[in-house]
């Protein structure tokens, strides 16, 4: 895997949801006590969310300080070096 090419970096995003089927029921009272009055239901069913891994340790040593990453940043945008402070 190669942490510095942004190109790989694709995939489903975590909320992506592909099956999803929503049923809506409404019925109007027209006899009795409930006279006029609406009764609703709603109910959804979907697939399971999308299983994304996520850590916020840096376990590929990509980026390993903010400095780095500043100068590869700079370098692929061609703004001025950064120095160490």
């Amino acid at each position: 895997m190669d942490a510095y090419n942004r190109r790989l970096d694709k995939g489903l995003s975590g909320s992506d949801v592909p099956h999803r089927l929503v049923v809506t029921l409404l019925y109007e009272v027209r006899k009795g006590f409930l006279r006029g009055w609406k009764i609703g239901v709603l109910e959804t069913a979907e697939s399971g969310p999308t299983f994304t891994v996520i850590t916020a340790a840096n376990t590929t040593n990509a980026f390993s300080s903010r400095i780095a990453a500043a100068r590869i940043c700079c370098a692929m945008l061609g703004c001025p070096p950064i120095s160490a402070r």
